[in-house]
Formats: structure tokens, sequence, C-alpha cells
């Protein structure tokens, strides 16, 4: 079997992207080439090599931001980010960076296709991402992607600042309201959320009065569990990251964050697993060491998913090792694959090549060493990247605007 004939095999099958920013809070498309190369994990790139943060960038005449972008673009040329962005570029433009003005023209085409009806559209038919998953729907800027997204449920707890000196009778009507939330959202059939896990013991036990808000918040995310509990939600949970240090102000809110490898984050999870056995949960990990402890766990508890891999762990490397516990360990139908994080279409087209392409070199392999057959290995190319979230994630599609 010739690798290429997998490679179109893959390309052409359904994606479902279980997290993305497209929610309409801003245009879906790229409307300049900025738009397109100042995502962050690509201009951290480009940052390492001498490009400029992007608030300065953005403060110098754009022909010498062309040049001083093609001059750190051409330095980091090995990178897979750069070598997706190229490709993106030629896919869906037919433009080829090599010099500032190759820069400045490439904008003039991602303007023009931005003003484009049907664009959006366009580029997700290019790789077939058939259905979207969103937090939440505004009317602007989302057009005919509408028919595509999956609308996650939102559950609302309240700030730690609002929490001091709460009394028992408001943390009672706190819970009472947290349990209201869950009731309506499984009266509308929607019953996926996005939220954080508790720490991963039982909820504090309460005093009449000066808990600490900590304390109380943990108390309403127990709340928020047991409802979710005896419902049967569907629950996403964002793991390895951490957030700055106490003390410490960074230059931007993204750039103090880190991928925490802490051994013991998926143990002290399993009591919650067993705990909360109602709820499926979809772990999206950001952090490398910990992909094979979130396999571990699925094989452990029926209602645990690997999902997809998040910020830090996104990359080439860690995508081959996961998809090797995953195929060994797991039915092809506990996985999802793909997060994009993306924060415009195009992201979400580049990032969608990047992950097929590297589960077709991975497939291919898994054949060629006798491993699976080739129809075994689309049938498991098709589980990771659609049919598994769709059966986690089935839900009424959105109201028309």
């Amino acid at each position: 079997m010739a690798q290429n004939d997998l490679l179109a095999d893959v390309l052409a099958l359904p994606v479902w992207d279980t997290h993305n920013h497209l929610d309409g809070s801003k245009a879906v498309c790229a409307e300049s080439f900025w738009d397109l190369a100042h995502y962050f994990w690509f201009c951290r790139e480009l940052q390492g090599v001498g490009y400029p943060p992007v608030e300065e960038a953005m403060a110098l005449p754009e022909p010498q931001r062309a040049e001083t972008f093609v001059r750190a673009f051409h330095a980091g040329r090995n990178t897979t980010w750069n070598q997706a962005v190229r490709r993106t570029l030629r896919d869906l433009w037919d433009v080829e960076i090599t010099d500032a003005g190759s820069v400045l023209a490439a904008g003039e085409r991602i303007a023009e296709t931005a003003r484009r009806p049907g664009w959006a559209r366009s580029v997700c038919e290019r790789l077939n991402i058939s259905r979207i998953t969103v937090g939440g729907v505004l009317d602007n800027g989302l057009g005919d992607l509408r028919a595509l997204l999956c609308v996650m449920g939102q559950v609302h707890l309240p700030k730690l600042e609002d929490l001091a000196d709460a009394a028992t009778d408001v943390i009672d009507r706190l819970a009472e309201g947290v349990e209201a939330q869950v009731a309506d959202l499984a009266a509308a059939g929607r019953r996926v959320v996005r939220t954080a896990m508790p720490a991963g013991t039982a909820a504090p036990e309460l005093r009449a009065e000066g808990n600490r808000p900590e304390d109380v918040l943990e108390h309403l995310r127990g709340a928020l569990f047991r409802a979710m509990d005896r419902r049967g939600f569907h629950v996403q949970v964002f793991l390895g990251m951490a957030a700055p240090t106490a003390g410490y102000r960074p230059r931007t809110k993204a750039h103090g964050h880190y991928a925490l490898n802490d051994p013991a984050r998926i143990a002290r999870l399993h009591d919650l697993f067993d705990r909360y056995a109602g709820c499926t949960f979809e772990l999206v990990n950001a952090a490398p060491l910990s992909n094979l402890d979130i396999v571990q766990a699925a094989r452990i508890h029926p209602n645990v998913v690997p999902g997809g891999l998040w910020w830090f762990n996104f990359r080439a490397s860690t995508y081959r090792q996961t998809m090797q516990y995953r195929l060994e360990a797991l039915p092809a139908g506990r996985c999802t694959l793909l997060a994009s994080d993306a924060r415009c279409i195009e992201w979400l087209c580049c990032k969608t090549l990047v992950v097929k392409r590297l589960l077709a070199e991975f497939l291919h392999e898994q054949v060629a060493r006798g491993w699976l057959g080739r129809d075994d290995a689309l049938f498991v190319a098709r589980e990771w990247l659609h049919d598994a979230a769709e059966r986690l994630y089935r839900t009424p599609p959105p109201a028309a605007s």
C-alpha cells in the first residue's frame, strides 16, 4: 500500500473539532495577514528569532513589519508550525512567502477572501471539517458556519472574590442555583459542558461562618458534579496548564502560563471518576508527561475519554507518541483527537491538516508492520477524527438566528 493512498483517504474523512474560539465574538475568518501570522503559538516561535512582541510589531509601518516578519519566518523554517503556515498559504491563497512584497500580496488576498461569501464554509470543506464545538454562540460573524456548530452548555460558578464571608444560607442558595442551571441544560438536551475538575478529594465540610472562599468554591463545584452525575452529562476537562505564580506580572496573559507535568495530577482524579460514574470525562491535556497516565485512567474507568492535545502538547512528537499509547490500549471509539484551539477558520484548517497528516503517517506504519489492515487503519482514523466525538457530543443543532 502506498502511503499517499492512505493519506488521501484520511484527508477525506470528516473531522469533529472539540475545542476552538470561533464563537462569533469577532470575525471567524482571517481579515489580514497578521491575523494568521500573529496566532499565539506561531508568533512565539517568531519572537524566539527576533520578531518583536505583537503590540510592538503592529506599531511598525506595515512594510517594515513585513520585512521583520520575513527575517524571522525564514529563520524558523524548520518548525512544524512554520511548515504548516507555508502549506496553508499555498493551499488557500496560492502564496509563497519570499520577501516583504509577498507578505503584502498575501495580505491583499486574505482581505479579499474574508469578504467573500461562503469563504469560511469552503475552508472547512477542503479538509471535511464537519462539526465545530463552541462554548457559546453570538449572532455576528458566524455566517454559514452555524450549521456546523455543536454548542456546549455553560454553567456559571461565582468568582472567588465574591465568596468571601459567605453565610450558610447564601452558600445554600448558590448551590441551588448551580443545580437549577444543570437542570435547565438537561431539559434543553444540552448535556455537554466544559468545566474545571474538583481538586480530587471530597468537597470540604463548611462551617456556619468564616469559610475560606476556596472551600466554598470547591463545595459548589461538588454540587455541580453531583447534579451532572445524576443526569449523565459529558464533561470536557482541560488539564496540564498552570497560571503565573503569585506576584508575577507577565507582559501578556499567555506569557505566564506553562505546562505543568504533575505526575500525581491524574492519579488524584481517579476517585472522582468513580464517584461521578454517571458522567463521561474527556481529558484535553497540555502536559506531555501526562499523556500515558490519561490512557491508563481510561483503561481503568470506562467513563474516561482521552481527548485532544492542547497548548504545549500540540506537537508532532507528542501526537505520534500519544497515538501509539491509544492504539495499543483502547478501542478506537474511546478517544477523540483534535482540539484545535483555533481563533480563525484558517488556523483550524492549518491544524487539521497537521493532525491528519500525522495520523496518516502513523497508521501507514502500523499497516506496513502488519499490526493493522488497511480497513482497520481507516476505521481507527474515522473514530478518532469524528465518530467518537459525534457519540459524545451529539446535541440538538443551535437555533437559527
